[in-house]
């Protein structure tokens, strides 16, 4: 029983993964936005039809593929900046994080027993 339910489980995963490979979910942004237009296209007015009016006007309308085109482009900017900013700042980050290690308790026992060994070996 626990293998053929690993079965649907993989099966279904692998088929999400494949139609989202194969609707450009995970290329780029163009792709990505083709695909949310295709989906508004398609649910918009399935939920006009079928959702009551009360619903419909207290829910605020789904966002234009403009706005989302936009919303993309700025995140991977953002995403871009901050990983430019993080390679700039990493000799630092390595340092403190070198610093925090050495500061240590077990770490400087460690340090200070080398140390007394190689002066113990260097005397006798």
């Amino acid at each position: 029983m626990g293998i053929l339910r690993f079965a649907v489980k993989s099966t279904i995963a692998g088929g999400l993964l494949y139609f989202t490979i194969r609707e450009g979910v995970w290329s780029n942004q163009e792709e990505s936005v083709k695909l949310y237009g295709k989906i508004y296209n398609k649910i918009a007015p399935l939920v006009k039809e079928n959702v009551p009016k009360e619903i419909i006007n207290e829910l605020p309308d789904l966002p234009k593929t403009t706005d989302i085109s936009d919303k993309m482009r700025n995140s991977w900017n953002k995403g871009v900046m901050i990983s430019m900013k993080f390679l700039a700042q990493l000799p630092s980050h390595t340092k403190n994080g070198i610093n925090s290690i050495l500061e240590m308790p077990a770490i400087k026992d460690v340090i200070s027993n080398e140390k007394n060994a190689s002066e113990t070996s260097k005397t006798q």
